[in-house]
């Protein structure tokens, strides 16, 4: 690629076409800089330009609209219908039609009816942030992506999920997910405040749960904002 545009990964359609993901830079319209989405790419197997593929064998995917991060990772194609599955910084899963379309549901998709999470798109919150690096598809369908994820104290960890074809968390895979509410609150200038954090498990399950947590800076400091 050039200064701005990356390639991060590649797979092999069935009918040997050659599908290409990483991101892509461009000016700002109206403002400075430039910014980054992650973009697809399709050659044929002599090498040239799908362009049947999205625009002129490219598609963009607007990070703004999507809420994934800017550089798309890996890639993996459905051998059940060539639908293409791509991850993406932010722990983001896109799922495009072979056509290159969004697999939304919209009037643009063109196979209506099995449309991929809500919009095409599924972010999945892990910690308190995350990044996906790697996808491959099931035999049964289902799409694992692995990954990265880092707490509020900066502490490492390897993030494996598993999406059913629809896009919607395979919550029997692995141990249940747990989930911690936010919580924002006016603390004020004398006195104490008490701050509520509901904890919850995707789905049930036998025996004992503990939760282990410890406090780190952020926007409040210890000692004065609290204890």
């Amino acid at each position: 690629g050039t200064a701005d545009n990356w390639a991060e990964a590649v797979a092999i359609q069935a009918d040997e076409k050659i599908v290409v993901v990483g991101d892509a830079g461009y000016a700002v319209p109206g403002g400075s800089g430039r910014r980054y989405d992650p973009t697809v790419a399709r050659f044929n197997s002599d090498g040239s330009l799908d362009t049947t593929f999205g625009q002129n064998g490219f598609v963009r995917i607007d990070r703004d609209i999507t809420q994934i991060g800017e550089l798309g990772r890996s890639v993996a194609i459905q051998p059940s219908d060539g639908k293409i599955v791509v991850v993406a910084d932010g722990f983001g899963v896109v799922r495009l039609n072979p056509d290159g379309s969004l697999d939304d549901g919209t009037s643009t998709d063109t196979t209506p009816g099995d449309q991929f999470g809500p919009n095409g798109v599924v972010v999945t919150r892990i910690l308190q942030s995350a990044g996906a690096r790697s996808v491959v598809i099931q035999s049964s369908g289902e799409i694992v992506v692995s990954g990265y994820a880092y707490d509020a104290a900066s502490r490492n960890y390897v993030a494996l999920a598993r999406y059913n074809p629809d896009g919607s968390l395979d919550d029997t895979f692995g141990a249940p997910g747990l989930v911690i509410s936010d919580v924002s609150q006016v603390e004020g200038n004398s006195g104490t405040t008490s701050f509520v954090f509901t904890v919850s498990l995707s789905n049930p399950i036998a025996s004992p749960v503990t939760v282990n947590y410890a406090t780190a800076n952020g926007t409040a400091t210890a000692g004065s904002d609290y204890v």
